[in-house]
């Protein structure tokens, strides 16, 4: 079985391949806390201990949306924001607060989600949401004279 494990004092995000649990040790590994995942396939980000969004899916077709989901207390609840999320799966989240962040997709993407992800080494898009991550802007790149 794959596994998920995060550390409440991580900042960074941490890909959630095919896993289905995220396990929490308050004790340096003493004693582990399985939670269930919202998504079978995604990626989580955390800008603070409390405060994270996940991104993924739980249907492997590739021509369904991703879903973006947030966490308050550190995993230990998520809540959906959004169901046809316009972010590809492999997108790099960066929030400013809890309303205002931005969403990167590098061209080419990560590998492993074009399986899972029509969207994936497409196209590199840049996004910016004001409402928590509930919608999203697409900000089309200009390129001047």
């Amino acid at each position: 079985m794959d596994v998920f494990v995060y550390y409440p004092n991580t900042l960074n995000r941490l890909p959630l391949p095919t896993s289905q649990y995220f396990y929490f040790t308050h004790d340096g590994g003493q004693t582990w806390v399985s939670k269930p995942s919202p998504v079978k396939i995604g990626t989580v980000y955390f800008s603070n201990a409390q405060t994270g969004w996940l991104l993924g899916k739980n249907d492997p077709d590739p021509a369904t949306l991703t879903q973006l989901y947030q966490t308050k207390d550190g995993g230990e609840s998520w809540s959906l924001l959004a169901t046809d999320c316009p972010l590809p799966l492999g997108s790099e989240l960066q929030y400013v607060d809890e309303q205002n962040g931005f969403a990167y997709y590098p061209v080419g993407g990560i590998d492993f989600y074009k399986d899972f992800d029509r969207r994936v080494g497409q196209t590199t898009a840049l996004y910016w949401t004001r409402d928590g991550g509930k919608s999203w802007i697409t900000i089309e790149p200009r390129i001047l004279p």
